[in-house]
């Protein structure tokens, strides 16, 4: 029987991708998936699956011209979105240009093009070859290196002195497909993420994102909360900032995931990407604290309809990260109580201690009247989680 739904392709098909084609099976399209993994959670629910890497963007754009995809989306990740933009550009879709996916995906062009633009960033030096590690003391110390091409915190540190620089360049080339490093001021203040879409090359801001790292020297991101305790003429400044960020780096047809410092001189943006937001802030904090949805948005962008990114309501909303191992046996329990949405552990050997996302050893997601509540109940609940495990061992 012919499956006459229009299709739409998600490149990826692990865990991170699951809400990307579960919402867009609501939304009654035949989603395809590729992923170079023929046994991810992805591969078994999507309807048409193909092992195709990722990165792959010949393979893509065949698969993609094959199922006849009316639009190809990713989430959460950088990986893909040159692949994803090689592909819908030659097919005629909606998304960024190669371009504008490459500068949004290399710290390294990002940067120039934001400092070009006059968007307000940190001092950074670009470090393309072991010799040039010595130039990054030109941002003064203390300075983050980090990869120029890699995210979640991969490969990133403090660095305090220039005695410090080579391990610290060492570990960002061990992150980096390019051996490309970054250094880049470091800045002192709250930092934040914002989430939204470019409408064309329209930008609109939907949320902002209160976060919580673990500090130096790698600061893994533990902790998001919303919406963000930022006064109303700082929520100005920050979203007024991001809209020029977003221009200047000539985004269209895509989403936008903005990581900024509000110093004392004020914002400041870190990095720029054109894609939905990681760490479930687009698949479950912003749905529960605004109603938007913003898996369903980008569908509805790439296709070319109008998205509702109106808020529909105001709650708080939060996720903690589990940077211990945690009590595994007490999670339906925990599951149970109100304003628990999710909670799931994945406890593993960690000798070196969490350097990356990848090493977190679970979540919680709550939601509640407020921001903080819904935070606090995150954090009481993960460390009711990780002392119960503390006890056990």
């Amino acid at each position: 029987m012919t499956d006459h739904r229009p299709c739409l392709l998600v490149i990826g098909a692990s865990s991170l991708q699951v809400p990307a084609i579960v919402t867009a099976q609501r939304l009654g399209y035949r989603v395809a998936a590729v992923d170079r993994n023929p046994s991810a959670p992805g591969a078994r629910i999507a309807d048409e699956f193909a092992q195709v890497s990722t990165t792959d963007a010949i393979g893509i754009k065949e698969v993609a011209a094959g199922c006849g995809a009316q639009g190809i989306i990713t989430i959460g990740t950088d990986l893909p979105m040159r692949a994803l933009a090689f592909a819908s550009q030659a097919l005629g879709l909606r998304s960024p240009s190669e371009e504008s996916a490459y500068v949004a995906t290399d710290k390294i062009a990002m940067h120039e093009a934001l400092d070009g633009a006059g968007v307000p960033i940190p001092k950074s030096v670009p470090i393309v070859e072991k010799r040039d590690l010595a130039a990054a003391s030109g941002v003064g110390f203390p300075l983050i290196l980090k990869p120029a091409d890699s995210s979640g915190s991969r490969g990133v540190t403090r660095v305090d002195s220039a005695d410090e620089l080579e391990p610290a360049y060492v570990y960002a080339c061990r992150h980096s497909p390019t051996g490309h490093v970054i250094a880049q001021q470091f800045l002192r203040g709250a930092e934040f993420s914002v989430e939204g879409f470019c409408i064309g090359a329209t930008p609109r801001i939907v949320a902002i994102t209160d976060k919580v790292t673990t500090g130096p020297p790698h600061f893994v991101e533990v902790g998001h909360s919303q919406p963000s305790a930022l006064s109303p003429d700082d929520r100005r400044c920050v979203n007024d900032t991001v809209m020029r960020a977003a221009r200047a780096l000539r985004l269209s047809d895509c989403a936008i995931h903005a990581e900024i410092m509000m110093t004392a001189d004020g914002p400041r943006i870190i990095e720029v990407g054109a894609r939905l937001g990681g760490d479930f802030i687009t698949s479950h904090l912003v749905p529960l604290s605004t109603g938007v949805d913003m898996i369903r948005s980008l569908i509805e962008i790439v296709i070319g309809r109008e998205p509702q990114l109106d808020h529909q309501f105001t709650r708080g909303s939060a996720v903690r990260f589990l940077d211990q191992p945690a009590d595994s046996d007490r999670v339906a329990e925990i599951t149970k109580l109100e304003g628990v949405i999710d909670v799931s552990v994945q406890n593993h050997d960690l000798p070196g201690g969490i350097q990356s996302s990848i090493d977190r050893f679970g979540y919680v997601i709550t939601t509640g009247e407020t921001s903080d509540s819904a935070a606090r109940l995150a954090n009481d609940v993960g460390q009711l989680l990780m002392a119960s495990a503390r006890r056990i061992l």
